[in-house]
């Protein structure tokens, strides 16, 4: 895997020679990050974006560890023969409309493999953007990274997927590695989780599966259950709809399988199974920005008692519960509150904070919570700020001074309409994150303690 995450040298065999949106994004990417040479090949141009273009690969002067290969599918057999002459130890092949395609497309592959094999060169692909490296600024992808540059990608996730557009990241999740494995004619899910398992780069590993295309699930199961004993790994499993299996049949070849089997089984081997992006997104930042949870206790902390209602509801769901606040904290908050109201868990501290000022008595509040010995986790709600008025009673700048304190995740919901950059301004703080919803906001502590159990402190 190294020849493909970290190769010395890369031959880009089909760049073209004339300009066209998005056709030289390849060459860029690579030239304005990669330390290594680059080699454009291309028998009609002589140079391209200023670097000299080479007629084939064998012409090339120099030894080349990888070659992405993006010529018409009938050439790509003979690209890769001439890979092989050349000693090229791996190979991408970008190209679609192999075993995902027709029989001539399936055929085609199979000379590719039996030519690759017998030359000792491993081979990416086909149907593939290829694979990203934001450690060492090494990309083949060929489509535009939202303009997230990638020195500020470096973050330990890899993702490893059948479809190439996870690279250009789910919501603020931009993968520090990534590797698509299109039709996974060779290099294959347990080639990337061999090599990831022992990358101190990575801390956290996701896996996009349609199928494993006949390759041997029980050898698969086992590199799960190795890796998820030392490092967490997220599967979305996609076709487990009757239409979603026959979709990806078409999209990467996949062989689906029965959706319940695969999950139990990766289950069992220990892998997290998420139910959709959202999940991904949310398990990922709470694994990121959040410290480990150590135990199953919740407090909540609100604005609005039915909020609080809502959360117990949540917590018991999810296998969490909620905290037994000690005699001692209680006291301490039942001094901001009028004699009449019983404090408890869920903490309602509305009346409380009318009367005294919000940024004050929250700031009391979620110390002595925190303080408490069986909370493991505070959840926060309140309203986000839409206007002026709101802005009075804004307690954002107290949830991150007192969470930063903490070893303890803190995880915020927020009712009414916050903005971006609102939500953006909250996680600045250490040990603090959003989310959308109280479920998903419960869900993503729920996952940190699966970790902690699992796998002790992340």
């Amino acid at each position: 895997m190294e020849v493909f995450l970290k190769p010395r040298s890369v031959a880009l065999v089909g760049v073209p020679r004339k300009e066209r949106p998005g056709a030289y994004v390849t060459l860029l990417n690579l030239l304005e990050s990669f330390d290594g040479d680059v080699y454009p090949v291309n028998p009609h141009a002589s140079e391209i974006l200023g670097v000299k273009a080479y007629r084939s690969i064998k012409d090339v002067p120099a030894d080349v560890d990888l070659a992405v290969i993006s010529t018409k599918r009938e050439l790509v057999p003979q690209m890769v023969e001439e890979c092989v002459e050349k000693g090229v130890h791996g190979v991408i092949i970008v190209t679609q409309g192999f075993a995902e395609a027709d029989a001539e497309g399936q055929a085609l592959q199979e000379e590719i493999v039996r030519t690759a094999k017998a030359g000792g060169v491993r081979v990416l692909g086909p149907n593939t953007m290829g694979v990203l490296n934001a450690f060492n600024g090494f990309s083949t992808t060929f489509g535009s990274l939202h303009g997230v540059p990638l020195q500020e990608r470096r973050m330990p996730v890899a993702i490893v997927s059948q479809t190439g557009f996870f690279v250009l990241g789910v919501g603020e999740l931009f993968p520090g590695k990534f590797v698509d494995l299109g039709n996974m004619c060779d290099v294959d899910f347990v080639d990337a989780l061999e090599y990831f398992e022992k990358d101190e780069e990575t801390e956290l590993i996701i896996l996009h599966m349609e199928g494993l295309h006949g390759k041997d699930g029980r050898r698969f199961l086992e590199a799960v259950m190795r890796v998820a004993r030392r490092k967490p790994i997220l599967v979305l499993k996609t076709g487990r709809s009757e239409k979603g299996a026959e979709l990806a049949a078409s999209h990467t070849g996949a062989m689906t399988g029965n959706y319940r089997v695969y999950t139990a089984a990766l289950r069992q081997a220990g892998a997290f199974v998420v139910s959709d992006i959202d999940e991904l997104q949310d398990f990922t930042k709470a694994f990121l920005r959040l410290p480990p949870l150590r135990g199953a206790g919740v407090a909540v902390i609100t604005y609005a008692g039915a909020a609080g209602v809502m959360v117990a509801d949540v917590v018991e769901e999810c296998g969490l519960r909620l905290s037994e606040l000690s005699t001692e904290t209680i006291a301490r908050i039942q001094r901001w509150m009028p004699a009449w109201m019983q404090v408890r868990n869920p903490v309602d501290i509305w009346v409380g904070a009318m009367a005294h000022g919000p940024s004050k008595v929250y700031e009391d509040v979620i110390r002595a919570v925190l303080c408490d010995e069986d909370v493991a986790a505070l959840l926060c709600i309140y309203f986000a700020p839409m206007t002026e008025e709101h802005a009075k009673i804004d307690v954002s700048d107290v949830i991150k001074e007192v969470a930063a304190e903490f070893e303890k995740p803190v995880v915020v919901w927020l009712y009414g309409y916050p903005s971006a950059e609102y939500v953006r301004k909250l996680e600045r703080g250490r040990n603090v994150a959003v989310f959308p919803t109280i479920r998903r906001a419960v869900q993503a502590l729920a996952f940190l303690n699966a970790v902690s159990s699992r796998l002790g402190s992340h």
